[in-house]
This record gives structure tokens, C-alpha cells and sequence, in this order.
């Protein structure tokens, strides 16, 4: 009997890596404002670990807890799938006004193509 794990494909899964990293990169924002440097060094981890999250290396359950225990009113639900009901008020409304941001940093590019 084969003790290999079998990959599980989280696209089919409906899992989006593109949000998920976003998610991450405003996490650091919301929580510091902070270099990743800075940020690993608050979470007690290095930067290169942080930075390797931020670029999709899969984040560990032993991460997960850390960010749990490090960060209490930020929800690992919004973090990984984008769910808001456990957040924070202050963390949602945090995560509402980047959101809104973005969304307009990316209508102001979108008007200035060219058609």
C-alpha cells in the first residue's frame, strides 16, 4: 500500500491563488503597512518565509496557527477563501476600503487605454 499523498488540484476545488496572494500582500498592509522584512520580523519568521507565501508556496497548518495566535481578530476563513464573517469589524472594514481602492486604482488604468 503507497503512503504518497495524491496532489489535489485546488483549481477544481474552485480555490483562486491570484486572490489568495492578494489576500496576503493586504494582510501585511492592513495589519503594518510593513516591508515583508518587517512583517516577518513581527510574526517571528523570516522574511524569505513570508515572501514565499506571497508568492504562492502553500502555507503550512503550523503558519495558519501562528497567523491565528499572532493576528486574533484576523480570520484564516477570509485569508485563505475570502470569507469576511469572522473578521474583525476593524479587519473588514480595513479589508473594504483596500478593496475599494484597488478597484478604482484598476477602472482609472482600464480608462486610459487606449481603445
Amino acid at each position: 500500500m503507497s503512503t504518497a499523498r495524491r496532489r489535489i488540484n485546488t483549481a477544481q476545488l474552485g480555490f483562486d491563488t491570484e486572490a489568495y496572494l492578494r489576500r496576503l500582500r493586504l494582510l501585511r498592509h492592513i495589519v503594518s503597512g510593513e516591508n515583508q522584512k518587517e512583517f516577518g520580523r513581527r510574526l517571528g519568521i523570516s522574511a524569505t518565509r513570508w515572501n514565499n507565501l506571497e508568492q504562492g508556496y502553500p502555507m503550512s497548518r503550523g503558519m495558519a496557527l501562528l497567523l491565528i495566535q499572532r493576528l486574533p481578530r484576523m480570520s484564516v476563513e477570509w485569508l485563505s477563501l475570502g470569507k469576511t464573517g469572522n473578521l474583525s469589524h476593524h479587519h473588514a472594514t480595513q479589508v473594504m476600503r483596500f478593496e475599494s481602492i484597488e478597484a478604482s486604482s484598476r477602472r482609472e488604468m482600464l480608462q486610459h487605454l487606449p481603445d
